[in-house]
């Protein structure tokens, strides 16, 4: 429903920027929309949807990098709304492809992870980390979450796309992984050649020089089209959760220090911190 939907993304992001007024920009991890087929009739609401989206009062003054959904790979509407910087010309679909930035001391990535070439992912992923070489954190985002949690997903597209991404996370010594698709929250072990790495609680509850690649996948931040998690978690799988209440995670970075913490957003318009953060 487009208008509920609409009024929940406003009020996860107001509590957001209230309760976080220094934030610098936002990261979406992809499925801004539900519609964005290149046939017209699947595609007729489509600006509505986008109007709902970008109408947030938030995004007036911050501004957003967003992942291409599986939701709107297909279309070109993507392409309408988005102008994403330094696109490097790989990873296409008919919306657009992969592209990177770079903000104080982090290489921020984002792939479109509904194409299945490997080598133009890694070869955008090399563009980006030249650009920048001398970044202490690297962040990569795209859609599918090829390590999480979500029943729909979690054992099938999503995994399967794992044999190809996961490896150029390796690669490229990738700090953090953002994704989405699973409409539930999880955050893995570190991950290193496919094998979880429980550093347990250590120094205060944060981590030395972890090896390998955290991967986290957002819930919902609309209040809709929440996913159950699987039944049984999967070895990589550190914490998992479906409260069916929209949440949103703020990232602290410094040039020693990388910290996520998740908060839902209540009926009453506040902010609850879930516990969960590394």
């Amino acid at each position: 429903n487009i208008a509920h939907d609409a009024f929940n993304w406003e009020r996860t992001l107001e509590v957001a920027t209230r309760e976080n007024p220094d934030l610098a920009f936002v990261l979406s991890a992809g499925d801004q929309t539900e519609h964005a087929k290149a046939n017209s009739s699947e595609n007729k609401d489509v600006e509505t949807q986008y109007a709902g989206y970008l109408a947030a009062e938030a995004l007036a003054n911050l501004p957003v990098a967003t992942a291409i959904g599986n939701h709107e790979s297909s279309g070109t509407a993507y392409l309408n709304h988005f102008n994403n910087p330094n696109q490097t010309g790989q990873g296409t679909t008919a919306a657009g492809g992969d592209y990177y930035f770079s903000y104080g001391d982090a290489l921020f990535i984002v792939l479109n992870s509904n194409n299945d070439n490997g080598a133009e992912h890694d070869a955008a992923m090399a563009a980006a980390v030249e650009s920048h070489k001398d970044a202490k954190w690297r962040i990569v985002m795209f859609h599918h979450d090829i390590y999480g949690a979500g029943a729909p997903h979690a054992n099938t597209d999503g995994a399967a796309k794992r044999s190809y991404l996961a490896p150029l996370m390796d690669k490229y010594n990738v700090d953090v992984c953002l994704t989405g698709h699973d409409h539930t929250y999880s955050r893995t072990y570190q991950i290193l050649d496919g094998k979880a790495i429980d550093y347990g609680d250590k120094d205060g509850g944060t981590i030395t020089n972890p090896q390998g690649t955290l991967y986290m996948t957002a819930n919902s931040g609309t209040g809709s089209k929440y996913y159950d998690v699987i039944s049984t978690p999967n070895y990589y799988v550190a914490e998992m959760s479906q409260e069916q209440v929209p949440t949103y995670s703020t990232i602290e970075m410094t040039a020693n220090s990388f910290a996520i913490k998740t908060y839902r957003v209540e009926n009453d318009g506040t902010a609850t911190d879930t516990g969960d953060g590394i």
